[in-house]
């Protein structure tokens, strides 16, 4: 599947994407679409809370996500007391939707590890 959400599709692929997903962005507001986008410079930063998380923590990444690069998913894992990276290949900022069967091996091998 194409990077969908940034309009960078690989070459020789057409953009598809689910019908939810579509239905979704079709449904979304301006306004919407609009703070969805500025959200992440907004976000404050939550490093303090990574380290003091107590559980394993996954990030899942697409090898080419514009939005969260993979060295920006590093340091969020690398501030996590345990933290996993799954870099996905073929991916974007919709990892899940773009290489669904990659994204779900990577969620199962980071559930089923010790």
């Amino acid at each position: 599947m194409s990077k969908m959400l940034t309009g960078e599709a690989h070459p020789g692929e057409q953009a598809t994407m689910p019908d939810d997903l579509t239905t979704m962005i079709e449904q979304a507001s301006i306004d919407g679409a609009l703070g969805g986008s500025t959200a992440p410079a907004d976000r404050p930063d939550s490093t303090e809370t990574l380290q003091s998380v107590d559980v394993p923590v996954l990030a899942l990444v697409g090898i080419e996500d514009p939005v969260y690069p993979v060295a920006i998913s590093q340091q969020m894992v690398d501030a996590a007391q345990d933290g996993t990276l799954a870099v996905i290949d073929g991916a974007s900022h919709a990892a899940v939707f773009e290489n669904p069967n990659d994204s779900a091996q990577a969620i199962l091998d980071f559930l089923s590890a010790d």
